[in-house]
């Protein structure tokens, strides 16, 4: 009986210790992972070098494309998600003569690639109906509004 208990307690000390060095363990691992941080490639720094690095190749892209236009717009956007510089054109011709022609147009591209993501254009011929052309990423849309709310990832994320 002498020996069970023997035995009984040695199995406790071996159990103890066991469980003293896993919770060591797992103490020196939550240690290294809070205090490692690896370089995040889109930090703040590297997305205000890679926003700043697309405004400029955007600019250089639409004034390659269209020249100095004067009816012609355009913003940016460097996509961290995608990890992309977009371009968002826009042309919107208004005239207020019941025999002219409305015209308005935009386009998303990808600066680098130049290759063109969604392309909206809308017009119209005195009091005739509009006629649209809609698309994002290959799939047609409706309206302005809703080629709007498709773009919106692209120009945003």
């Amino acid at each position: 009986m002498a020996d069970l208990e023997q035995q009984v307690k040695f199995l406790g000390r071996m159990l103890y210790l066991s469980l003293g060095g896993i919770a060591i363990l797992l103490v020196v691992v939550i240690t290294i992972v809070v205090l490692y941080k690896p370089k995040d490639p889109l930090s703040t720094e590297n997305s205000y070098a890679n926003s700043e690095s697309c405004g400029k190749s955007a600019r250089d892209w639409f004034l390659a494309k269209y020249g100095d236009s004067k009816i012609m717009d355009y913003s940016s956007h460097f996509n961290t998600k995608q990890h992309r510089c977009f371009i968002k054109t826009d042309q919107f011709s208004p005239t207020s003569d019941q025999y002219s022609s409305t015209l308005g147009m935009m386009d998303v591209w990808d600066v680098n690639e130049n290759v063109e993501y969604a392309h909206y254009w809308m017009g119209q011929l005195g009091q005739d109906q509009v006629r649209t052309m809609c698309n994002v990423l290959q799939d047609n849309c409706k309206d302005a509004g809703e080629w709007e709310k498709l773009v919106i990832p692209l120009m945003t994320e």
